[in-house]
């Protein structure tokens, strides 16, 4: 049986953060799920359990409020 996994909403919502923020850490390099090349270009993320777990750890390393 393979592997769960989840689209970036899903994880986003695993994670509690926001499905931007998730974005943000993708675009960023923070966080590199498996990726899924689709004919447009574009890229269909897919999240195991350990990304889960590593954007739970990137959360806790986050300092709330605005930034100076």
């Amino acid at each position: 049986m393979p592997p769960k996994t989840y689209s970036t909403p899903e994880a986003a919502k695993l994670i509690c953060v926001s499905v931007i923020t998730a974005h943000r850490w993708l675009a960023a390099g923070k966080i590199r799920p498996f990726g899924i090349e689709l004919a447009d270009g574009r890229k269909l993320w897919r999240w195991n359990d350990r990304d889960i777990a590593e954007g739970r750890k990137l959360k806790a390393l986050q300092k709330h409020g605005p930034s100076r």
